[in-house]
């Protein structure tokens, strides 16, 4: 039966699914790190030769849930994920060699509708923190039993490594952490969402984008990319690129059954070709999810809000 409680169990799920809330039942389950993982922790060093860009990655969303007899609940949840690509050329000079790192992950929920009342939980390296009612908990990395601590091993260390072409088109990955909670929630493709290649010659052009929904779920499809007119364009000055398309997810049985899963992306995003790299962009998506829980149907619908961010003095 979809009782109240479980109608806010589901809401839960899928505000967290946008940038997973389920961080935080991941780190009290724990995790184990494989012995490939602490040899590839070991062998991780930083050569001189990498250029480092930080960026960060925030969500904002507001989300509709209405579950069959029960009233509409607003959701919502925010998220912060700081990251940094180190990149050198690749073997063959023509491309890029990347290492995408993720430092810090920050996700707030409120409108539950629980006793706990709104919650946001920050993970980094050094510690777990948890800020709830007002009141905030610091775990430092050495209070935490082991299987805990192996959880901030994630942060800081490469995610994965990423050979690029000479128009940033991704040609390889290499996942380095297969477990995890980075892993596991398919943060990659939030970070790199937006670095998409950039056609220098062509005015409009598509590219394949994955997005997470949480809990292993993705939503993908074919964006569009067009360059804003812009009169008496100057060689090297920014070029800002509209976005428009739509990322569907595949529909998925179990005990939370997707029927139906649409994001409609409309936004605009800014490239610097005399770094050869994008700075920015915000992406408004509207999403709508029909699915199925405990036998009763449920919907959730809204808005989110993406933003990528070059930080200040990056790469300058």
């Amino acid at each position: 039966m979809m009782t109240a409680r479980n109608g806010r169990r589901s809401a839960r799920m899928i505000a967290g699914a946008w940038l997973s809330v389920i961080v935080v039942t991941s780190f009290i389950d724990g995790n184990s790190t494989s012995a490939q993982e602490k040899n590839d922790l070991a062998s991780q060093t930083k050569p001189s030769a990498f250029e480092t860009r930080a960026y960060r990655l925030t969500t904002r969303s507001e989300l509709r849930i209405q579950a069959a007899d029960q009233p509409e609940q607003t959701v919502k949840a925010d998220a912060v994920i700081d990251h940094r690509f180190r990149i050198q050329p690749d073997s063959s000079g023509m491309g890029k060699r990347v290492e995408v790192i993720i430092d810090q992950l920050e996700v707030g929920i409120s409108g539950t509708g629980t006793p706990e009342g709104d919650l946001i939980t920050r993970l980094d390296s050094q510690a777990l923190t948890v800020i709830q009612n007002g009141q905030t908990r610091v775990l430092k990395r050495g209070d935490m039993p082991e299987a805990q601590q192996r959880m901030l091993d994630d942060f800081g260390r490469v995610l994965a490594v990423l050979t690029l072409d000479s128009n940033g088109r991704e040609r390889r990955r290499e996942v380095k952490l297969k477990t995890g909670v980075l892993t596991e929630n398919d943060q990659l493709d939030n970070v790199r969402a937006m670095h998409v290649p950039f056609l220098a010659d062509q005015t409009s052009w598509k590219a394949p984008v994955r997005l997470s929904m949480g809990a292993g779920r993705v939503a993908q499809g074919e964006l569009t990319f067009t360059k804003a007119p812009v009169a008496d364009a100057k060689p090297g000055q920014p070029v800002n690129v509209e976005v428009a398309g739509i990322l569907t997810a595949a529909p998925e049985s179990g005990r939370i059954e997707i029927k139906s899963a649409q994001y409609r992306v409309k936004g605009a995003q800014t490239y610097d070709p005399m770094r050869g790299i994008w700075t920015d962009a915000v992406w408004n998506i509207e999403m709508n999810v029909a699915m199925v829980v405990e036998t009763r149907p449920l919907t959730a619908s809204g808005s989110v809000v993406v933003r990528w961010e070059l930080k200040t003095g990056s790469g300058d």
